[in-house]
């Protein structure tokens, strides 16, 4: 694909694939290569793989308690290049490194009480920032990587049907959830 302003264009070249096995275990991966006008010669390309892989455990266990059950998890690392007018011959794209597991049930007939837990971890590093230069380099501002931030992450939904009657449902739900942020 391309993509183009003004003064930038970005080419990319992407693939993926997915597998599955007796409807319980799905898997699929991911690769993106891109390359950026934005950056310099040297660091215009990049290149960000992704997988995520899930089990339908009920599906392979007869479990009486549960009525659906799934682990899941993902990893991916994204690129991004940035504004345009770099100002920096140094300068290399964005990352991002991101990954989940999560885990899903369903129970009591009709499917009634539904659970998600998920807990995530990321970490953007080589952030592109802008700063002020003196005017005597002939530039007024200059980007460059220095931004690493990591977050991490947990979160909970419930989801239940109290009453079920054959004119009227009632849905209830609760999403609970925990971020931390740090500026490493």
């Amino acid at each position: 694909s391309s993509r183009g302003r003004a003064n930038d264009l970005l080419l990319s070249v992407f693939a993926s694939a997915q597998l599955a096995y007796a409807n319980q275990v799905f898997l699929e991966v991911q690769a993106r290569n891109d390359w950026s006008s934005i950056l310099p010669p040297e660091n215009n390309h990049y290149f960000y793989p992704g997988a995520s892989l899930s089990w339908i455990f009920t599906e392979t266990f007869d479990i009486d308690w549960l009525n659906y059950g799934k682990i899941r998890g993902s990893w991916a690392d994204v690129g991004r290049p940035g504004p345009v007018y770099y100002g920096n011959l140094d300068l290399k794209p964005e990352r991002k490194r991101e990954y989940e597991i999560g885990l899903e049930g369903a129970f009591l007939p009709g499917n009634r009480i539904n659970l998600d837990f998920s807990y995530f971890h990321n970490n953007t590093y080589d952030q592109i920032t802008e700063l002020e230069v003196p005017e005597g380099s002939g530039l007024k501002k200059v980007r460059m990587n220095a931004g690493d931030i990591a977050q991490n992450g947990l979160e909970f939904s419930i989801n239940t049907k109290p009453i079920v009657t054959k004119d009227f449902t009632w849905d209830l739900g609760l999403n609970l959830a925990r971020y931390s942020t740090k500026v490493k």
